[in-house]
């Protein structure tokens, strides 16, 4: 097998490669792209095999660690060719890990969070918390807009109606003034909610992201009531998906069910666009029973996908200990 990393000299194969077998945005160039501006490292590979048919690709984020110490993470990856066998992949899988253990020295753990299951290799695998979500929603948008609502839970179709009745309108925000708004609308939220949340400028930043590629766009959408802002919504459009990243809602203005229509008009959006399918980003619920957003998702039908699981491969097991250890008492500190 022949493992290069991705420069100049192949990222247009990388590229193709995580499109034609349908890579998360999360493992796409444009997003490791967006990670380095926010000062992460992303580097990238293509295993080959001995014809120079490509098996697999990674894109992990270095992560640093104090002492001079750092840990490979790979969201939702390695994107794998679905022709080749398992004993393929996994061998391609087991031969890139040890590449990175020899390249990185200082490298702790990797961390693999598969969408589908791993297949076994020799290394040892210890299961790990999910970074991105253990499962989500996907919703089928090629159907015909009858069918979509067909499938909805009766009380979303009653809410969009709602929504409708009171003149609420819904547009995809353009100027930096109405990201500026959303920006500070999605902090907000989760601040509410007691989630941890990044700062404003991120949010801002990422609405205005634009990579001037034809296969991957950053979209921020506005429910309003007159000129209130009552909800919003940052989406990415990759590999004819569209994904529901980011949400924010205002706490004026409730009983108008205003994020009812701002999703269902993103989704008869996504259909203009040629997008094939809605990920919600997650099944579970974004408040601590893990129910309320995930009842409301779940209303506009679709499908549960559960992902493969999230798995460290460890190199230096004294010092993975220590790191987790932190980890647990910072999550715990942020909890008080």
């Amino acid at each position: 097998m022949n493992i290069s990393k991705v420069d100049q000299l192949n990222i247009e194969a990388y590229k193709n490669f995580v499109a034609v077998n349908y890579g998360s945005f999360l493992q796409s160039l444009e997003w490791g792209e967006w990670q380095e501006k926010n000062g992460k490292k992303a580097i990238r590979y293509i295993v080959e095999d001995e014809t120079g048919t490509p098996i697999l690709s990674a894109q992990f984020l270095r992560h640093a660690l104090p002492f001079d110490k750092e840990y490979f993470y790979c969201a939702y990856g390695p994107v794998v060719n679905l022709k080749f066998k398992i004993e393929d992949c996994r061998l391609a899988i087991q031969e890139l890990i040890t590449k990175i253990h020899k390249d990185y020295p200082k490298t702790i753990f990797i961390r693999l969070e598969p969408t589908s299951t791993l297949p076994p290799i020799t290394y040892s695998l210890r299961p790990s918390l999910h970074i991105q979500p253990a499962s989500t929603i996907l919703l089928d948008v090629t159907k015909p807009k009858e069918e979509l609502l067909a499938n909805m839970h009766p009380k979303t179709r009653y809410n969009i109606k709602v929504a409708e009745k009171h003149d609420v309108t819904v547009k995809q925000l353009q100027s930096k003034e109405e990201k500026q708004l959303a920006a500070n609308l999605f902090k907000n939220t989760l601040t509410r909610r007691k989630l941890v949340s990044p700062s404003t400028d991120y949010y801002f930043e990422l609405a205005n992201y634009n990579t001037g590629g034809k296969n991957f766009s950053v979209n921020t959408f506005g429910a309003y009531l007159g000129d209130t802002l009552l909800a919003c919504a940052l989406t990415v459009d990759f590999n004819q998906t569209r994904t529901y990243l980011f949400g924010g809602s205002s706490t004026e203005h409730k009983n108008v069910m205003a994020p009812y229509l701002l999703h269902w008009t993103i989704i008869q959006d996504a259909k203009t666009q040629n997008i094939e399918t809605y990920d919600w980003f997650g099944a579970e619920g974004a408040v601590s029973d893990g129910s309320g957003f995930a009842r409301f998702k779940t209303g506009f039908g679709g499908t549960l996908k559960a992902y493969g699981g999230t798995y460290d491969i460890v190199f230096r097991p004294l010092i993975y200990k220590l790191y987790q250890l932190t980890r647990s008492l910072n999550r715990w500190l942020k909890h008080l």
